[in-house]
């Protein structure tokens, strides 16, 4: 079972499990050559960055600036979520991607948040697409005139739910992803004929209002 933090950072180690018999289960986030996975489970991050863009979308009223804060560009989670989001705001003509920050080797994402909000004066809703995004962007000065909206529903992007920080969480089913994935493994071991190449969950808008719903527990964590 492997995810990749990059889609190609992988590849030797990819081709001679295949040439050893072994399959491979990509989780979470998947590699670019997937003829050398057997299965991939995850979410289904274009939905995750629509969510995303709708949730801004209505909190802003479809008018203003928006920054979304990235994965490195290098990778599936990256290339999806950020193509959901311009997707949900294609047709919002006063609604504008003002800028795309990705994170980069080297360089510490908290700089790159403050210096682009620094950059557009005017940004008025941001998107943060990985946890760790998150929890670095609500580690900085945020200003009350920036609505946020982060991914997956951890302690702290909850509190900062309740205390009025972030507007919404688009959240992973991280335990069904997990269980699934090791099924997938079982099955693959076995060479079992009903494995499927690819199970994809649904992520969850979490906000304020139902972060404490039973039916919501596997998404906040």
């Amino acid at each position: 079972c492997l995810s990749s933090v990059e889609m190609d950072s992988n590849q030797a180690q990819l081709e001679s499990a295949k040439e050893n018999g072994i399959p491979v289960i990509a989780f979470d986030s998947n590699v670019s050559d997937k003829d050398l996975v057997t299965s991939f489970v995850g979410t289904d991050n274009v939905k995750l960055g629509e969510m995303a863009g709708k949730a801004l979308s209505e909190k802003l009223g479809d008018t203003g600036e928006v920054i979304v804060f990235s994965a490195p560009e290098n990778t599936e989670i990256a290339k999806e979520r950020v193509q959901g989001f311009k997707d949900a705001l294609k047709d919002k003509d006063k609604l504008k991607v003002v800028d795309i920050v990705y994170e980069k080797e080297g360089e510490k994402i908290a700089d790159l948040i403050e210096k682009a909000i620094k950059d557009h004066p005017n940004v008025n809703g941001v998107f943060c697409d990985t946890s760790s995004i998150s929890k670095a962007y609500l580690g900085t000065k945020q200003s009350k005139n920036i609505a946020m909206v982060g991914v997956d529903g951890t302690k702290k992007e909850i509190s900062a739910l309740e205390s009025g920080k972030e507007i919404a969480i688009i959240s992973q089913n991280a335990y069904g992803i997990g269980y699934e994935t090791i099924i997938n493994a079982v099955k693959a071991a076995i060479n079992d004929k009903n494995l499927k190449d690819k199970v994809l969950f649904e992520p969850k808008l979490i906000t304020k209002d139902n972060y404490k719903d039973k039916d919501l527990k596997n998404y906040v964590y």
